[in-house]
């Protein structure tokens, strides 16, 4: 079935089955490879995209539940501020937001 929504600002559309988790079309339909999989149980926060500015766990999100909606993935950091001709930069920034987004998880689970 065909779903159309926009990733990090670019309109897109893919035909995937019913249930397809939205991890799976970043990563593997869209070559968007900073959405990372983890525990595939929604814990860990490897797998956070937000929808519509709400995080979401993309690992259990059917991508027809993301029909006409905004995704935005970590990949969106390299095209903010990529990286230095070295390659400086972004591995760092990547690691501090997530362990950011593990410290928070675990404060809101306690």
């Amino acid at each position: 079935m065909a779903v159309d929504f926009k990733v990090n600002g670019r309109a897109v559309s893919v035909d995937v089955p019913d249930g397809t988790r939205l991890l799976w079309v970043l990563r593997e339909r869209l070559k968007l490879t900073g959405t990372k999989y983890g525990c595939g149980v929604a814990q860990c926060g490897a797998c956070m995209v937000h929808v519509d500015g709400q995080p979401t766990f993309s690992c259990q999100t059917p991508t027809e539940a993301v029909r006409g909606r905004a995704i935005t993935t970590i990949d969106v950091l390299a095209l903010i501020d990529p990286p230095d001709r070295d390659g400086h930069g972004r591995d760092q920034l990547l690691h501090a937001l997530r362990r950011h987004a593990q410290l928070q998880r675990r404060c809101a689970v306690r």
